[in-house]
């Protein structure tokens, strides 16, 4: 059995919570301006503390990604779960495709971006 230090137990349980806001302020709000930098903020750190603990669990265990899938594997067996790091980048793009499209459009078009509102000048 592997026993994880006090901090890594810690990092999960946070995760946990962290989702559970997540889903709270998605549930309460439109998906605009600070609720959607909130969200992105809360995704980017699900993000980084899921792959801080893998890297730390990844001294015990072999571990093998998947699309949306992590397997840990033991002499003694297997577990595959839900890899929260994947699943939270794939939301953010989500969350930000419009945005995207719009900067994807302006530079195709050879436009310089200002500012939101701000004029933009055609590039040769």
């Amino acid at each position: 059995m592997i026993y994880l230090s006090e901090d890594i137990l810690s990092l999960s349980r946070l995760i946990a919570v962290l989702i559970l806001i997540l889903a709270f302020i998605y549930a309460l709000f439109e998906t605009r301006r600070t609720p959607r930098l909130i969200i992105s903020i809360l995704l980017v750190l699900i993000t980084l503390m899921h792959y801080i603990i893998l890297l730390h669990v990844s001294s015990y265990v072999e571990i093998y990604f998947y699309p949306l899938v992590i397997v840990e594997s033991t002499s003694n067996g297997s577990v595959f779960y839900v890899d929260f790091g994947q699943l939270s980048v794939i939301l953010l793009i989500a969350l930000w495709r419009d945005k995207a499209k719009l900067l994807i459009n302006k530079f195709r078009r050879g436009c310089r971006i200002e500012g939101e509102h701000g004029g933009s000048t055609e590039g040769s």
